[in-house]
């Protein structure tokens, strides 16, 4: 998923890799793998406009900057 412009991005499966590329900005990001491992390119800023929330059960998240 590759947004194009800033914005609020909600990204959830039950089973499979989550990959989500955002375009620059600052993201409240929120996470969540039951089993899976989290490489997160976008760092938390709380106080961000923006929510990116990524989740899935069974599988790997990304998150990346365009």
């Amino acid at each position: 998923m590759t947004p194009g412009s800033p914005q609020n991005v909600r990204a959830k499966t039950e089973n499979g890799e989550v990959t989500v590329t955002m375009p620059a900005g600052r993201y409240r990001v929120s996470t969540h793998t039951g089993d899976g491992d989290r490489r997160l390119g976008i760092p938390n800023d709380p106080s961000a406009q923006f929510r990116l929330d990524v989740s899935t059960s069974n599988g790997d998240i990304t998150t990346k900057a365009a």
